[in-house]
């Protein structure tokens, strides 16, 4: 959606009058298009003869957001393969220490594992924070994992 905006422009005339002009002017509130409207945004460049103005227009975002959209083409595209992303998510949100995930995630796995024909365990985020901790003292590095990082 489009917000109006009064904008007001003073100025004095040659006699010295004060003269006040109010203009109003459109400003775009902001639109992050999700991974799967990226990949279709990508999909509708490709077609034949099809503009930035116009694929900008259909998707309601500037065309400045279709043009990154479009130079980070294969990034999204392998994004969108790989699955590491939600389709519905907005932005992406890379890890801090993409080795200390990769060990977490194997300790997740390794302990569903084991829990497998048993009762289901649940591990509460305290503990997973407490296992990066923990693995991150054994790599050497001075991590302490946030709340919000467990969402990430």
């Amino acid at each position: 959606e489009d917000e109006e905006e009064e904008d007001t422009q003073n100025y004095i005339d040659g006699d010295m009058n004060i003269h006040f002009q109010q203009r109003k002017s459109k400003r775009r509130n902001r639109k992050d298009l999700t991974l799967q409207e990226k990949v279709q945004a990508i999909g509708a460049l490709e077609m034949p003869g099809s503009k930035l103005v116009s694929v900008a227009k259909r998707f309601g975002v500037s065309v400045s957001a279709i043009s990154r959209i479009n130079k980070n083409r294969e990034y999204i595209r392998l994004q969108s393969v790989s699955g590491d992303m939600n389709s519905r998510q907005r932005r992406s949100r890379e890890c801090k220490d993409p080795v200390l995930d990769k060990i977490l995630l194997n300790w997740f796995h390794a302990i569903e594992h084991l829990h497998s024909g048993d009762t289901p365990i649940t591990i509460s985020n305290v503990l997973i924070k407490e296992k990066a901790h923990d693995l991150a003292i054994i790599l050497g590095k001075d991590y302490f994992p946030s709340d919000n990082w467990i969402i990430r």
